[in-house]
């Protein structure tokens, strides 16, 4: 008994902390975001820079803090014309966090904050920027991915498809290219441009189908046919989410979710 609770007492003592931790970087990151809200972009910064020196991105819920702050940092800097520092955030995240699922989702939140701010052309500027310095650098398929958003969001339809011919063309081949061709689909779709969205994902659906990802350009297609008013193309879209990709481990939170849009 008094063997177990010493290391009982042991645990705690490593627990207590740990969550005090944890407690510290939340509340850090908290405070950020509503200083951001308030557009007190000095103050959001330093916050944002507390977190990312705090959070611990071999944790989970502070790994998560520290890319949440990360991702914001470029917003801050941005806001404040501060486009040297923007630049170097962006590729702050792009270096700490290559491999990580999300990258791709902080990319396209950052062409959206920055439309908030009413500065879509510095946001698509600035990747483009970093496109030309690195061309070959492994993170540039997420920057042109960002540049074609950032077009989407500005209704210049032929920039878009340049960088989807220029993703095509050079990245065909990279795995990843299905995802980025994904988020900029999903950025008409969230628009109500269900035709542009549409023929993106289906040309994901049609010539990359063993590429990672492609799962959700199928349910892109189930949600688009029903934005277009086509129940029977929906239903079609589905029965091939379920047949063709039932064995993708998301398959079961995308059907999921289409039968959630059908309501």
């Amino acid at each position: 008994m008094r063997t177990i609770s010493i290391v009982w007492l042991i645990g705690l003592v490593v627990l207590v902390p740990a969550r005090w931790a944890l407690a510290d970087v939340a509340a850090s990151l908290s405070q950020a975001q509503e200083q951001y809200k308030a557009r007190q972009y000095t103050q959001a910064e330093q916050s944002y820079l507390t977190v990312v020196q705090q959070g611990d991105r071999n944790t989970g819920e502070e790994a998560d803090a520290a890319f949440a702050a990360c991702k914001k940092l470029p917003l801050v800097y941005i806001a404040t014309d501060r486009l040297p520092e923007a630049r170097d955030a962006i590729q702050q995240l792009l270096s700490r966090y290559a491999g990580y699922e999300f990258l791709p989702h902080a990319i396209h939140e950052i062409v959206e904050g920055a439309e908030a701010l009413l500065k879509l052309a510095q946001v698509r500027q600035l990747y483009q920027d970093m496109v030309t310095a690195q061309p070959g650098a492994p993170q540039a398929i997420w920057l042109k991915m960002g540049m074609a958003i950032a077009s989407v969001h500005l209704a210049e339809d032929k920039a878009v498809d340049a960088v989807l011919r220029n993703i095509i063309t050079e990245h065909g081949s990279d795995d990843r290219a299905s995802e980025a061709l994904n988020h900029i689909a999903w950025a008409y779709r969230k628009l109500g441009r269900y035709n542009e969205a549409l023929r993106i994902y289906q040309y994901v659906v049609n010539n990359w189908p063993q590429k990672d990802r492609v799962a959700f350009a199928q349910h892109g297609i189930v949600i688009c046919q029903l934005g277009l008013g086509n129940p029977d193309g929906a239903d079609a879209a589905l029965d091939v989410l379920i047949q063709k990709f039932g064995k993708d481990t998301n398959t079961p939170k995308l059907v999921a979710w289409s039968v959630y849009a059908y309501l």
